[in-house]
């Protein structure tokens, strides 16, 4: 079973990927794991609907994370090399690194858990409003709003939204360093924790699960990373991360029974997660052809949308695939991030994107991974923040569509503000 073999090079190369660098969260490992995972999920698939990949597509996967892998550990040792002299070799993790307590102001974290309690009451009166009651066909309708991008609730109250979401994602990165900084301080932890969780309840009024995993898999990335500062070694993010990947499971498949989407499929993970290999190797054997005039705007269809709006440029063009079936079986229609290079580009689009993604995130970890965590770094939560592209490229394309994003540049901006805004003090007793 061509499925099986992919799985078990998957699992060789992750293998090979973590003897060259060790670290759980170094890129090529998270996208290794993602396409493992994913094609265990794509075996399942095929076994229960009695079907089969290609071996070409196998050997498409292969490849795409193998130059991922070389190109992603090439550029982090150039940028350990004395290319960069800046950069402090293999320093940045070490035993028992100190980590400062971040001794936020009352009042500021507090009125921020206010935002994002004032956002949740006003998405609820909107949704109430223009929809009606948080039912499973109430909250499909809002979805049909959402992919349409015409929702009926004034542009204010998505921002706002938005802006609980950004605000989770730095009071995560704080609770996270108090947690390793070791000083008691109940009261503020508490705030903080009750900020990380404010905005979940958001995406499932939304009838959406991705904010909220990518929500989850930034705490376990951050999580690991403070612990190799901290430690140099993995410790309790083994059990950690074990932990949080069933948990991603069960809140998956739960949310979707909430918001009507996979509650009568209990594989409705091992679907999403896995159709996209699945609906790739459909592609392979019967290409279809989308109305677009563009070159390339599978892969950069935020630069011409862009380009569109501004009045720049005008063509027809189409990014919804088609609903895709394995054996009369619907499996849904995310193709991978494989479609949109192959698709544009062919085989050689596979291997330059690969290659070109691998380098530009090995280097970014690498400086990542160097900076001292002494306050909030921006930076730090930046990257991090972005790793779920890589987390969700098995299923669809993630990294370029938010990498040349307005919406991504508008989140980091409002990371960066949320960071200054809380204008923290280091906290030095204890030394």
């Amino acid at each position: 079973m061509i499925s099986l073999e992919l799985t078990f090079l998957l699992f060789c190369i992750f293998l090979v990927s973590l003897i060259v660098n060790r670290n759980i969260i170094f890129p090529s490992n998270i996208l290794i794991l993602s396409f493992l995972v994913a094609a265990i999920c794509n075996t399942i698939i095929m076994n229960v609907l009695n079907s089969d990949i290609t071996n070409e597509t196998m050997w498409i996967i292969v490849i795409f994370v193998s130059l991922f892998l070389i190109f992603s550990w090439v550029s982090s040792i150039i940028v350990k090399s004395d290319l960069f002299n800046n950069y402090i070799p293999n320093k940045s993790y070490s035993k028992n690194k100190k980590i400062y307590h971040l001794d936020l102001k009352y009042w500021k974290i507090i009125f921020l858990l206010c935002i994002q309690l004032l956002a949740l009451i006003i998405f609820a009166y909107e949704f109430h409003k223009y929809i009606g009651s948080f039912t499973s066909d109430n909250l499909s309708v809002y979805r049909g709003y959402s992919l349409s991008e015409k929702s009926p609730f004034p542009s204010w109250v998505s921002m706002l939204s938005n802006v609980s979401v950004m605000i989770s994602y730095v009071s995560i990165y704080v609770f996270i360093n108090n947690i390793f900084s070791k000083k008691k301080d109940k009261k503020r932890n508490f705030i903080l924790f009750l900020s990380s969780v404010a905005s979940l309840p958001l995406p499932i009024m939304s009838s959406s699960r991705f904010t909220d995993v990518s929500i989850i898999l930034f705490s376990l990335v951050l999580y690991i990373h403070f612990e190799y500062y901290h430690n140099g070694k993995l410790g309790k993010s083994f059990f950690i991360t074990s932990f949080i990947l069933v948990l991603v499971f069960y809140v998956f498949q739960y949310l979707g029974t909430i918001i009507g989407r996979g509650q009568y499929n209990q594989l409705s993970f091992v679907y999403y997660y896995g159709g996209g290999i699945s609906l790739f190797d459909n592609y392979i054997r019967n290409p279809f052809i989308l109305n677009s005039n563009a070159p390339g705007y599978q892969t950069f269809a935020n630069v011409y949308n862009l380009l569109k709006k501004i009045g720049v440029l005008d063509f027809s063009y189409n990014r919804s695939y088609p609903y895709g079936y394995v054996n009369g079986i619907g499996i849904g229609n995310v193709y991978s991030c494989l479609l949109s290079y192959f698709y544009d580009f062919g085989y050689e689009g596979v291997m330059i994107m690969s290659s070109i993604f691998g380098a530009i995130f090995g280097y970014m970890f690498e400086k990542v991974k160097s900076i001292k965590l002494s306050g909030i770094k921006v930076s730090v939560i930046c990257y991090f923040y972005i790793t779920y592209t890589l987390v969700f490229s098995p299923y669809s394309e993630n990294i370029v569509w938010n990498l040349l994003s307005v919406g991504l540049y508008e989140n980091l901006l409002l990371i960066f503000l949320i960071a200054r805004f809380l204008d923290y003090k280091v906290q030095n007793r204890g030394e």
